[in-house]
């Protein structure tokens, strides 16, 4: 009997040893599959960015090319130095656009076949929030330049409509463009959807991590 309980007692853990084998090993295996998927997403992610990046410079610069011609053909027939400003203004914000995407395009890339999967999301989430800081500025110089552009077309108002209605039609342009800007707000025009979005991936590739670690130590 002795004998017969220590076969079973062998068996048993021979058993859960083969157990606990397979357990780790489709552990690993879900690991590498959750791994990947993060790696492919994110990977998808930032050339989706990369190649939004790309059109919208494409944008901006041929809104720089208006803004110049406009600066130097005068098709409005601007009289005063000050109706310029507002143009300028818009050709400032298209070429800091410009600039801003080609160089958020160059310097966004992340190598996503390298092993070290968090330091990769790591170094693209500093760089992309380092380079993300001058977005609020950028923005504001376009929604002020807006703002102002109706102000270039006053002096011409006055002359043909007097001053009162002129000022009332410029300052109704700036109230509806005004409107339009905090619509385009509150619908998220203007909110990141790119950071919290490699955030999120790095959180759950951490949490796997963590994870695994605990129940290896088990």
């Amino acid at each position: 009997h002795q004998n017969q309980k220590c076969m079973n007692l062998d068996e048993l853990k021979t058993v859960w040893q083969e157990y606990d084998r397979k357990l780790q090993s489709a552990q690993s295996v879900n690991e590498r599959i959750i791994n990947s998927m993060i790696r492919e997403r994110s990977h998808s992610r930032l050339a989706r960015l990369r190649r939004e990046n790309s059109f919208l410079a494409a944008l901006t610069l041929l809104w720089a090319f208006l803004f110049c011609a406009v600066l130097i053909g005068n098709p409005f027939d601007f009289r005063y130095v000050i109706q310029y400003v507002p143009t300028a203004l818009l050709l400032f914000w298209a070429v800091a656009s410009f600039s801003r995407l080609m160089i958020g395009y160059r310097i966004l890339k992340a190598d996503f076949e390298q092993p070290d999967l968090s330091r990769t999301l790591s170094k693209l989430i500093a760089l992309y929030e380092k380079h993300n800081k001058s977005a609020g500025w950028v923005v504001l110089i376009m929604m002020l330049a807006g703002l102002l552009f109706s102000l270039s077309f006053l002096p011409a108002k006055i002359e043909s409509a007097g001053l009162w209605p002129a000022l009332g039609d410029t300052f109704a342009a700036m109230a509806i463009a005004a409107l339009l800007y905090f619509i385009a707000y509150k619908l998220g025009v203007f909110k990141d959807r790119y950071g919290n979005k490699f955030k999120q991936d790095l959180e759950e590739l951490e949490e796997l991590k963590s994870m695994s670690a605990e129940l290896a130590s088990e």
